[in-house]
């Protein structure tokens, strides 16, 4: 609703550039507000946006570390010992890019004072022994993949590595949210991993460690988020139980290039689609209402058209949503609040595939 509401007021306000500046700084920090909800939700292991998939983690680091050079500056020594053969992993390929991006901006700042900064980036595989296994009993594969960052930093004491994976703690007092390493804990775990940090010698080390999966891994493409695409008149039935973002989606629908119905919950939207069957295109349905969730809705329209075209939606986390009917794996789901030159392209794309 607030991002939606924000985009319409950027579209009324071309005329006023300084309004328009405004406007992109809240817009701004209300993604960061949901970014820091987002990893409150990963360290507990909540997120409903993790999209877990195969992916070759060597590959995917090379590209994340050539697409974002200015994480480590030319006077640090950034070491990078990254093996060429595939490592294939399965988990979210957002998560990973956030994580090894926190990691390294940490290692860049333990080391700003360092008379001869280094920062050591390592890539492994690695095959447990009975004394790794023994000391990690919860770990469900002895083929592993061995990722490590090294620092010739500060370090820290014993007492601030008792809390460093703790929500919100910090020792960056002026820019530290103190969310980075809670969220990789968090993420790491969520896929089955490990992660240690080991504060002895020069520095800190962090070790992380992932279990390997025997698939073919995907070819990562990043999107620009920023760039959508219009509509040619199609209709398309929006289904929330929130009245704000009901009307804020058809305002934004309208101006795209959309005809839009509304439905209010999972039995209006029923109706609705029975009797405009002929006209509605896609239905954007919200997963968890009153009187008929978003996906027995779906099955009950799909009785109607076995083609009916629906994205899912939800702001809901994992452990509710698990509470509740969830859309089977074909369907795409929008997690809230989404930037809306992706919405424009998911509903593009299926509209299109037909």
């Amino acid at each position: 609703g607030m991002t939606g509401n924000l985009y319409l007021a950027k579209l009324k306000s071309q005329a006023s550039p300084d309004v328009v500046k405004n406007l992109e700084t809240v817009e701004s920090l209300s993604f960061q507000a949901a970014d820091m909800i987002k990893r409150l939700l990963t360290f507990a292991h909540k997120d409903i946006g993790v999209e877990m998939r195969p992916f070759d983690l060597v590959s995917y680091i090379r590209e994340v570390i050539t697409l974002n050079k200015k994480v480590m500056p030319a006077n640090i020594h950034f070491i990078q010992d990254i093996c060429k053969q595939e490592l294939v992993i399965r988990g979210d390929t957002n998560q990973m890019q956030q994580l090894l991006l926190n990691l390294l901006a940490n290692a860049r700042d333990a080391v700003s004072e360092a008379e001869k900064p280094v920062v050591i980036l390592k890539v492994e595989p690695f095959v447990a022994d009975e004394k790794f296994a023994e000391n990690h009993p919860e770990l469900e594969s002895y083929a592993l993949v061995h990722l490590m960052v090294k620092d010739n930093g500060c370090g820290m004491s014993d007492e601030v590595l008792n809390h460093v994976f703790e929500p919100f703690f910090t020792t960056k007092e002026a820019e530290g949210a103190g969310l980075g390493l809670a969220m990789a804990y968090g993420a790491i775990h969520q896929q089955g991993g490990i992660i240690e940090l080991d504060n002895r010698g020069l520095g800190i080390t962090v070790d992380i460690y992932l279990p390997l999966v025997d698939e073919k891994g995907s070819v990562i493409k990043e999107e620009d988020d920023n760039t959508g695409s219009e509509g040619r008149g199609e209709t398309i039935l929006v289904v929330d139980d929130n009245h704000e973002i009901l009307t804020t989606m058809k305002d934004v629908l309208d101006t795209l290039g959309y005809r839009v119905l509304l439905a209010s919950d999972g039995m209006d939207a029923v109706e609705t689609y029975r009797t405009n069957r002929e006209t509605v295109s896609l239905t954007i349905m919200d997963i968890i209402m009153p009187n008929l969730s978003g996906v027995k809705a779906a099955e009950k329209m799909k009785e109607i058209d076995p083609e009916v075209k629906v994205i899912f939606s939800s702001g809901y986390d994992r452990e509710q949503l698990q509470q509740a009917d969830m859309p089977p794996d074909q369907y795409d789901i929008l997690v809230k609040p989404y930037q809306i030159g992706m919405v424009s392209r998911k509903i593009r794309a299926l509209l299109d595939a037909s």
